[in-house]
């Protein structure tokens, strides 16, 4: 039997990620060839419930914008001085507002529609897994405050 690349600590806290979100299986394969395989008999919670039983979302309720994968949060790209995007920015989809870095892989998260960012959702070096929300989105289709309607003086 070979020596890990990965020690019974790091590797206890992968299973305890997978536990946390749900996740079954991982198959990581490390430099040098190594391949490890973590497998969990059953879900750690329950399945969420279907889609359809959800009520759709009000359309001036925030939304959420949700890391699309596993990995350690940044505002700022190691290459730049300036974070991607701040509360109160104006973004549009597919704008990056923060990436996401796994070992030297950096994936970007991106806005799902047009709005204004609300406040962060998690801190700058988080360890965030898949859906884990990172800033909230008010879309630009929400309504505006005030009053509306063809009784309203503009």
């Amino acid at each position: 039997m070979t020596k890990s690349a990965l020690s019974p600590a790091q590797l206890s806290g992968l299973a305890a990620q997978m536990r946390a979100h749900g996740v079954t299986e991982l198959d990581l394969r490390l430099p040098g060839g190594e391949r490890i395989r973590l497998a969990a008999a059953a879900p750690a919670r329950p399945a969420p419930a279907p889609a359809r039983a959800t009520p759709p979302a009000r359309p001036d309720a925030a939304r959420t914008i949700p890391a699309p994968g596993p990995g350690r949060l940044m505002f700022t790209h190691p290459a730049r001085t300036q974070p991607a995007a701040r509360p109160g920015d104006r973004v549009a989809p597919g704008d990056i507002v923060a990436w996401l870095a796994v070992e030297s892989l950096i994936s970007p998260v991106t806005a799902p529609a047009a709005g204004t960012l609300g406040d962060a959702q998690a801190e700058d070096g988080a360890l965030l897994g898949y859906g884990s929300p990172v800033f909230t989105l008010v879309p630009d289709d929400a309504p505006k405050s005030g009053p509306t309607g063809p009784n309203t003086m503009s």
